[in-house]
Formats: structure tokens, C-alpha cells, sequence
């Protein structure tokens, strides 16, 4: 039996506007929350979720305004969290149009909370909201958080979850605050390790790298829990956003364009320079001719900007080649802002190598 895929989309709302940030910090306004809500509606999500993240820092009631004006929009189930501290709050959502109640830091103070509501509406309006951390002080590696991921617990997150499910509550919003807003995928916990200096360990964690790998789909990390440090691993081939070709074998045959040059694309049309060639006789100074090249037809110019310009930057043209000192040679190759060097003259030529008289 194939399961079938169900697309939510979460709103975080503060001050009547979504907001999104990174790790639930440097919040920026993502627009209106119930133009963004009829957006999706239109899109095709399958359900809406509505956190106001601000509430539960403010001490103030849940946003029964927005709520109102979003369920006259969207025709899709529609929960509602941020808060909700009662019976009486969860009952006026659920009048307002929502469909089921997410509740987070209430129930962690008071966690008959989640029966007084399940007696009164049934389990399955419930929708137990868990924003956690990694952390080293809990045996199961997370830490839940109150008050929109701003306060620590001290809180082991699979001692909540287990508390809360025999509690009563019908679904788990689970909010990785280390990924949240990161575009890394969910915080995915391949295997636990203990460090021990054997092969038995060396294989097992040899196959959970090979399983991270995959799970994350070519991203994970190595979490050090005494130390709290994440290093970040990928076995993709891009780097600052850059996508390199994967390794094949075209890459390793000169007779195909994947392999070849990327120059001449293995033609082999590629100027070479050979110094000899271009100065054959040292004991020449540059206002001689020294530089072979520069004494042909249409070529003379570079020869001329040379000569012309020598003096802006103290250039002896009347001094043999050979016996100018390695800068002056440096800079006769590579030239300046008055005048174009052999390198520069050659690059040109090579630019315009589909002239006959190039082909040299």
C-alpha cells in the first residue's frame, strides 16, 4: 500500500504579520497572514497551520481577528496555536473556524491541560506543538523550549512526547529550532554512537554514515554531545553555490568535450609562447625591434603605444633586452594601463584566430 503525501504549509505570526527568520532569530515580515493564507489555499496545500509566536511571550490572547477572517477564505483544515491556555480559549478558536488546536507552552506548565481539553473536545482536536534543541543534557540528545523557542526546559523531548501521548493528544507538530528556516531538511537523527576503539564501531558507523548520507540527501552532521559541536558534511560536488559535474567516464577521455581542454575544447588551437621566438636576439632594445612580432604588418601599434608611452613610466626602450632587470622584463610581458604586453598582444591575436593571416 503506497501512503500518500500531505502538504502543510505553517504561517509564524507576530504582530498580525508572518514572519520568518533563522533558528527562530532575525525575524523578517513575510506579509499578511491571511492574504498568504488564500495564496496557498489557491495553490493546493492540504492543510494550514497558524503559530502566533508572540503570545505566549506576551501574555495575551490568541489572534481570534485573523483566525475569523482567514476560515472565510480558505476551505482547508486550519489549526490554530500560540496562546492558548484554556478550555475556554480552545472553544473560542474552534467557533472562530479552526479546526484543531495546537497548544505548546501551556501544557508544559500544565500538562492536565491536554485532558480538560480532550475531555471537553476529543484527542483529536488536539495538536501538541514541540519546539526543541539539541542539547547534551538530555538523554535523548533534544531539549524542549517555551515561549516560541526563547526559553529552555531542561526537558528530555522523548520523556514529553511520551507523558503527552498517554495524555491524549491526536497529532505532533515537531519544530527543529538548530534547522528551523536553514533549507537543510529536517533534523534527522541517523544513529547514536558511542566512541569506542574497535572494529565493530569503526563498521557501524561506517554504515550510518553511508544512511545519514542518503537520509539527508547528500548533507548530515556530526553532533559531539559532550562538547555540543556540529561539524557539517556533504558529499555533493558544489561549494558557494556552485554545481561541478559529476565524476563519469567522459570526464577522463580528451576525445570527448566533458574531458577535453576548456580552452581549446581538444582542438588544440592554443598559442604557445615561446620567449626564444618573440626575442631572438637579446642584444636588440625595444626601440630596435627586439620584440619580432611587433615588426609585422597591422602589428606595429602595439610597438608605436610602447614607444610612445615609455617615459610615463620610466621604460628604457634604448637599452638592449638582456640586459634589462627582471621587472622591466615583467612588465614589457605583461604591460600596463599605457600599453598592451606580449601576453596581452598574444591573447588578442589568439581572440582572432578565424583572420588567415592569425593562423601563423
Amino acid at each position: 500500500m503506497t501512503l500518500s503525501s500531505r502538504l502543510i504549509a505553517c504561517l509564524d505570526v507576530a504582530d498580525g504579520r508572518v514572519v520568518k527568520g533563522i533558528n527562530f532569530k532575525n525575524l523578517q515580515d513575510a506579509g499578511d497572514p491571511v492574504t498568504l493564507a488564500k495564496k496557498y489555499n489557491q495553490e493546493g496545500i492540504d492543510e494550514l497551520v497558524f503559530l502566533d509566536i508572540s503570545a505566549s511571550t506576551e501574555n495575551r490572547n490568541p489572534i481570534f481577528d485573523v483566525i475569523e477572517r482567514t476560515a472565510d477564505e480558505v476551505f482547508i483544515p486550519l489549526t490554530v496555536g500560540g496562546g492558548v491556555s484554556s478550555v475556554n480559549h480552545v472553544d473560542q478558536l474552534l467557533r472562530a473556524g479552526a479546526d484543531k488546536i495546537s497548544i505548546n507552552t501551556a501544557a508544559i506548565k500544565n500538562p492536565n491541560l491536554i485532558a480538560e481539553i480532550g475531555d471537553r473536545f476529543c484527542a483529536q482536536v488536539i495538536v501538541l506543538s514541540i519546539d526543541t534543541k539539541r542539547s547534551a543534557n538530555c538523554k535523548s540528545g533534544f531539549e524542549l523550549t517555551t515561549h516560541g523557542g526563547k526559553n529552555s526546559t531542561a526537558i528530555d523531548l522523548l520523556d514529553w512526547v511520551s507523558q503527552s501521548t498517554k495524555m491524549g493528544i491526536g497529532e505532533i507538530l515537531l519544530n527543529s529550532i538548530d534547522f528551523d528556516g536553514t533549507k537543510k531538511g529536517f533534523d534527522l537523527v541517523v544513529y547514536r554512537l558511542i566512541i569506542k576503539h574497535e572494529e565493530d564501531f569503526y563498521n557501524r558507523i561506517a554504515d550510518a554514515i553511508e544512511m545519514a548520507f542518503y537520509e539527508g540527501k547528500g548533507n548530515c552532521s556530526l553532533l559531539t554531545l559532550n562538547e555540543n559541536k556540529r561539524k557539517e558534511f556533504s558529499n555533493k560536488f558544489d561549494l558557494d553555490g556552485l554545481t561541478f559535474s559529476q565524476p563519469n567516464v567522459h570526464l577522463f577521455s580528451f576525445n570527448n568535450p566533458l574531458g577535453a581542454c576548456k580552452t581549446c575544447e581538444g582542438f588544440g588551437d592554443v598559442i604557445g609562447i615561446d620567449p626564444e621566438l618573440v626575442i631572438p636576439d637579446t642584444s636588440l632594445s625595444v626601440y630596435d625591434h627586439a620584440i619580432v612580432p611587433w615588426k609585422g604588418t597591422g602589428m606595429r601599434k602595439f610597438h608605436s603605444d610602447l614607444i610612445n608611452n615609455a617615459y610615463r613610466f620610466d621604460f628604457p626602450i634604448h637599452k638592449p633586452y638582456f640586459e634589462l632587470n627582471e621587472a622591466q622584463k615583467e612588465l614589457l610581458w605583461e604591460g600596463n594601463s599605457y600599453f598592451k604586453g606580449i601576453h596581452g598582444f598574444f591573447k588578442k591575436i589568439e581572440a582572432k584566430n578565424y583572420k588567415i593571416q592569425n593562423r601563423v
